[in-house]
């Protein structure tokens, strides 16, 4: 072989392993393997001693081992499935991202296993029927938002499943609201 067919070999090694090497994917990593840049959980995520973006699945750990969270990132931004779990053990939440956006699909749980809210983002945004309940189960308050902003009628009621209080609004402004207390039934 000549000289420039070596050459040529040698480049397109390097440039290949350049730019497999950049696509990487770890399957399982602690988050204290990771570093954030930046101020919150939307800033890009990094392994530390790297410079490309986070591609997998992240865990990590309450002190006494128990698992605490479960996310998947794609490119340095949360992606997909999020799940948390409080230190007792139990679903804390269980969140959908789409390129580090709340996207689809979030449910939250009080420590004591109880549905605490159930709604739906879009573009990081709430977004269709809001509900959420008390601790031990009972409606504390629904409605509906419309990116962000509560629109239609809003319902709030007591830990007994009595009805306290009715708000009205309109493109996020509160036009009304009226107290009441009935019992349940």
């Amino acid at each position: 072989m000549n000289e420039i067919n070596i050459f040529v070999l040698i480049l397109i090694n390097t440039i290949s392993t350049l730019i497999l090497g950049g696509c990487t994917s770890y399957s399982n990593v602690n988050e204290r393997d990771l570093r954030f840049r930046g101020d919150n959980i939307y800033d890009l995520v990094y392994l530390k001693n790297s410079n490309t973006p986070y591609t997998g699945k992240v865990f990590s750990f309450y002190e006494n081992g128990d698992k605490k969270k479960t996310e998947n990132y794609r490119k340095g931004k949360l992606h997909q499935l999020s799940i948390g779990w409080h230190n007792n053990g139990q679903i804390a939440w269980k969140s959908y991202f789409e390129r580090g956006k709340r996207n689809g699909p979030h449910k939250e749980w009080h420590n004591n296993g109880q549905l605490q809210i159930k709604t739906t983002y879009k573009n990081d945004q709430i977004n269709g029927h809001f509900e959420s309940w008390h601790q031990n189960g009972e409606v504390f308050e629904k409605g509906n938002y419309l990116y962000n902003k509560k629109i239609g009628t809003w319902k709030r009621m007591g830990e007994s499943g009595e009805y306290l209080y009715e708000e009205e609004f309109v493109n996020g402004e509160k036009i009304r609201g009226s107290w009441s207390f009935k019992t349940k039934g």
